[in-house]
């Protein structure tokens, strides 16, 4: 028994180490982008509760309530 390892044996080890490097990067990729969504989805809460409030002062100011409160 010889201690060669067979080629195809180091060709499929050498794909397996591929295809957990591509998973892994492909993994960290979609975790960047999921971080932006989330980014984003907080951005336009803020945005939409800011946009609220404003309307709400413009509808206090316009009805004369606006000193009240």
């Amino acid at each position: 028994m010889s201690d060669d390892i067979p080629e195809d044996y180091i060709e499929a080890a050498a794909a397996v180490v591929e295809a957990a490097r591509r998973l892994d990067e492909a993994r960290f990729k979609f975790k960047q982008a999921n971080d932006a969504v989330l980014d984003a989805h907080m951005e336009q809460e803020e945005a939409q509760k800011g946009l609220h409030d404003a309307l709400e002062k413009l509808k206090r100011a316009s009805t004369g309530r606006g000193s009240q409160g």
